[in-house]
C-alpha cells in the first residue's frame, strides 16, 4: 500500500503550437495588427541595420516572427573569423640581488641635484 504523502500529482504539461503563425489562426484579427506593425518595424532600413549588428536582437525577434507567421529577421551568416594569436611568453632575465644599491629597512637615497650658482 503506498503511502498518501510520497504520492505525487503531476500537472499536466502545457504545450504550445510550432506551426508557422498559429497565433494568427488563434487569436485572429488582433494578432493580424501586432504582425502588422512588427512587419512595417522589421522593413525599416534602420532597424535592418540594427539587426545586423546585434545578432541576439534578432534571436529574440525569430520565436515572435514564427508565432506571426512573417518571414523574420535571416539568420547571421558566419564570417571567416580572423585568425587566432596566440601569446608569447617572454623571459626575463633575473636580477642579482647580490649588493643591490638599496635593501628593504634602510632608509632610500635622496637623488639630489647641483644648483649651479
Amino acid at each position: 500500500m503506498a503511502n498518501a504523502a510520497t504520492t505525487q500529482v503531476r500537472a499536466p504539461r502545457v504545450r504550445l503550437p510550432g506551426r508557422h503563425g498559429w497565433l494568427v489562426r488563434v487569436l485572429g484579427y488582433e494578432a493580424v495588427a501586432y504582425r502588422l506593425q512588427l512587419e512595417h518595424l522589421l522593413a525599416e532600413p534602420e532597424m535592418q541595420v540594427l539587426l545586423a549588428a546585434v545578432p541576439s536582437a534578432g534571436r529574440l525577434l525569430r520565436p515572435l516572427c514564427r508565432m506571426l507567421g512573417i518571414t523574420g529577421p535571416a539568420k547571421p551568416v558566419a564570417v571567416d573569423a580572423p585568425p587566432r594569436v596566440h601569446k608569447v611568453k617572454v623571459r626575463r632575465k633575473r636580477v642579482s640581488n647580490a649588493n643591490p644599491f638599496w635593501r628593504p629597512g634602510q632608509s632610500r637615497p635622496i637623488l639630489t641635484t647641483k644648483m649651479r650658482g
